[in-house]
């Protein structure tokens, strides 16, 4: 099985912007490409249809962007799950910035989870919840899935050694892997809007 996770930071379509309109267009091209069997695409769109793939969402995103069209078949998520086989969405406690699903193929099953762990409630001035609050919620839902065959992937907003992050960083890396999470990019130093990914060992 191949799984694509990618941050496509929210494409817009039907705009009259060439440059908004190509960006689409070298992201859908990409996508087909490479030909993965699942994709995970973070802040996501979505008009941009996929043939051959089922597709589930997270909430739709509330976070408004004045300069962002909203005009048809424009619709903005946190997270987009996109599998060549059949998947079951599950609920969540947090459904704007997860999703949750157990992919199906011919011989296994994957229990799969999509996530931002998101900064934004730091700009929504109508929000109850810190960030320390949504990262919780990250974290519980990542605690709960199966022990087996599970695998976490999307965007932390956060890389090792930074240092506004950092409490993050240690939040993540004690309460996590105390579960037997394994964390493999853990300490790659990948610039910002990172994809990491958390996998169970069987």
């Amino acid at each position: 099985m191949k799984i694509g996770i990618w941050n496509i930071d929210h494409p817009e379509l039907n705009t009259r912007s060439k440059t908004k309109t190509d960006r689409v267009r070298r992201i859908y091209d990409f996508l087909v490409s490479e030909n993965c069997d699942v994709y995970v695409l973070t802040e996501t769109n979505s008009a941009i249809n996929l043939a051959g793939y089922n597709s589930i969402f997270s909430s739709e995103s509330p976070f408004i962007k004045k300069s962002r069209s909203y005009i048809e078949p424009n619709r903005y998520y946190q997270v987009g799950i996109y599998s060549r086989f059949k998947i079951k969405q599950h609920e969540v406690h947090e459904p704007i910035n997860g999703v949750c699903c157990q992919v199906f193929g011919s011989f296994f099953s994957l229990n799969l989870f999509g996530n931002v762990i998101t900064i934004k409630d730091q700009w929504k001035k109508d929000s109850v919840f810190k960030y320390k609050d949504r990262l919780n919620q990250q974290i519980f839902e990542i605690n709960h899935l199966p022990k087996e065959s599970s695998l976490v992937a999307g965007d932390f907003n956060l890389k090792k050694g930074w240092v506004q992050k950092a409490s993050a960083f240690k939040t993540i890396e004690s309460e996590i892997e105390q579960f037997g999470w394994i964390w493999p990019t853990k300490t790659k130093q990948i610039q910002y809007n990172i994809y990491y990914i958390l996998q169970i060992s069987k």
